[in-house]
């Protein structure tokens, strides 16, 4: 792809991801467009997006497309121990991106003995995603097996640009997921008072 006509691409993904932020009421539904529109950019072939729970701690994957590692149970939450954990928990805990090829995966994994649980990636890039206070919200992920697919400082940069914009949309999709939460419980909780009403009236 010629350069101008990549970042005509970029510029038309990032319009995209603040149409999306407003047309998905699904956050699955809306990182899966991203990563179909993170496809025509660059290669995303393994591409995923971890949430991450402040109250609790965890960490939970609702969107994983990996080709040596398949899929996640979305709903699956882990706890956040250390950054030594894994990549991804570097990632949350030190909210600061991460770019490793195999050899410095390699070398993670003598030092460590054990970081994560997938295999090992030929290039990996992780991006924190942060709210306004820089707090975490998750990380965005993209990773090669291929010695042919590895990602350049032009590539790095572009996705950190895209980390930022998904960051903003997050932030709008999570409040209203609280809220439509948040009317549901009252919802609930009035339908049960009213239930409990009706029987105490025919008692």
């Amino acid at each position: 792809m010629e350069r101008l006509d990549r970042l005509e691409a970029v510029q038309s993904m990032l319009l995209e991801i603040g149409q999306l932020s407003t047309s998905c009421s699904d956050i699955t539904a809306f990182i899966e467009a991203v990563h179909r529109a993170l496809g025509r950019i660059m290669y995303a072939a393994n591409f995923y997006v971890a949430l991450a729970d402040r109250e609790d701690g965890t960490v939970r994957f609702p969107y994983f497309v990996d080709e040596a590692d398949g899929t996640r149970d979305p709903n699956e939450r882990i706890t956040l121990a250390s950054p030594e954990q894994s990549p991804t928990a570097w990632v949350l805990l030190n909210r600061q991106t991460l770019v490793l090829t195999a050899a410095e995966f390699h070398e993670r994994l003598r030092n460590s003995g054990r970081w994560g649980d997938g295999s090992v990636p030929e290039h990996f890039v992780a991006c924190p995603l942060l709210d306004q206070n820089h707090q975490a919200l998750g990380a965005i992920v993209i990773q090669s097996y291929s010695p042919e697919e590895t990602y350049s400082a032009e590539d790095q940069a572009l996705f950190a640009l895209i980390a930022n914009h998904v960051s903003n949309a997050l932030q709008g999709l999570q409040s209203m997921d609280r809220l439509e939460r948040a009317v549901q419980e009252r919802t609930a909780a009035l339908a049960h008072e009213v239930a409990e009403r009706g029987r105490a009236e025919k008692v």
